[in-house]
């Protein structure tokens, strides 16, 4: 009887250490889960550029860093979103401290990417927190060097989020030009986004830009589309070509086996920056989208492989 006992009790303990592993297995594959399905959903282009990364485990950590980008620019937009900022600024050092912070984004954050970084490296993630804390406070940039350093926190801070995920020579590059291309996609999504954004009262356009080409908030928040627009526009789109153009050029340093989904990642904003050139800076009657055929013909002019 205790002999029998004893092995239903310990048959017991198997079966609740058989839940409890099952459980934990099922919230990280959900974990994981949870962040592709938010690229996928939010950013499709980006998804199935990240898709094209052969490593799994890279992947899942490009996942998990996105969706903590994505997230920290969503509470912009969020009535609470000062306090569920400072909330996330408080589970980030939480993170680099060590400590458990329940919630999916910061454990698939520890799964895959904790090891990747020193307590200095972090800063890109503050980094992020700040462009966040700009957007949720009305702000004028008085120089396009303010716009740039915004685009920096921004974009910026995410490519070097990533650099840790590539072998040494790919990191150079990355580092090397992070920045040029945080500022390229920044101002290319400003320019996208001008319509929505200054219904948000928000302005990204320099103030400097604006006086020399007599174009004003006033008129920006009428959407007023005239020649001086066209100009500030123009202006803009000039500084973001620019360092894309730099970028693209520099491809060949990078191995061939990142450097398809590095440039496809690029030519989808600059084959969006070229479209809202098209369509001579409308962007608030037209929404500006990525067409195929402009995209092929950056491809084959930086040596990469059109898509069907």
């Amino acid at each position: 009887m205790v002999l029998i006992t004893f092995f239903e009790a310990s048959m017991t303990l198997v079966g609740i250490g058989v839940l409890v592993l099952l459980a934990f297995t099922f919230r990280i594959l959900r974990d994981d889960f949870l962040c592709e399905r938010n690229m996928r959903i939010h950013h499709p282009e980006l998804y199935q550029v990240v898709l094209s990364v052969q490593s799994r485990s890279r992947r899942k950590a490009i996942f998990a860093l996105y969706e903590f980008h994505r997230y920290a620019y969503e509470l912009a937009d969020l009535e609470t979103g000062e306090r569920d900022l400072a909330k996330l600024e408080d589970n980030l050092r939480k993170h680099i401290s060590g400590m458990y912070v329940a919630s999916f984004r910061f454990r698939s954050l520890k799964k895959h990417t904790y090891r990747l970084y020193t307590y200095e490296d972090y800063q890109m993630f503050f980094d992020v927190l700040k462009g966040v804390s700009m957007d949720l406070h009305y702000h004028i940039y008085p120089y396009l060097d303010d716009v740039l350093q915004y685009a920096r926190y921004t974009m910026g801070s995410l490519t070097l989020m990533i650099a840790p995920l590539l072998d040494k020579k790919n990191q150079d590059f990355f580092k090397s030009f992070a920045f040029p291309l945080g500022e390229a996609i920044e101002i290319t999504r400003i320019l996208k986004y001008a319509s929505r954004d200054i219904e948000k009262g928000r302005s990204y356009f320099p103030e400097s830009l604006m006086k020399q080409y007599r174009y004003t908030q006033v008129d920006l928040k009428k959407q007023v589309y005239n020649d001086a627009w066209r100009q500030l526009a123009h202006a803009m789109a000039e500084v973001a070509e620019e360092r894309f153009e730099l970028i693209l050029k520099q491809l060949p340093t990078v191995q061939e086996r990142f450097r398809n989904s590095l440039g496809e990642a690029i030519i989808n904003y600059y084959a969006l920056l070229k479209y809202i050139q098209e369509i001579e800076y409308d962007v608030f009657t037209i929404l500006p989208v990525v067409r195929l055929e402009e995209k092929n013909k950056l491809f084959l002019q930086y040596g990469l492989t059109p898509r069907e």
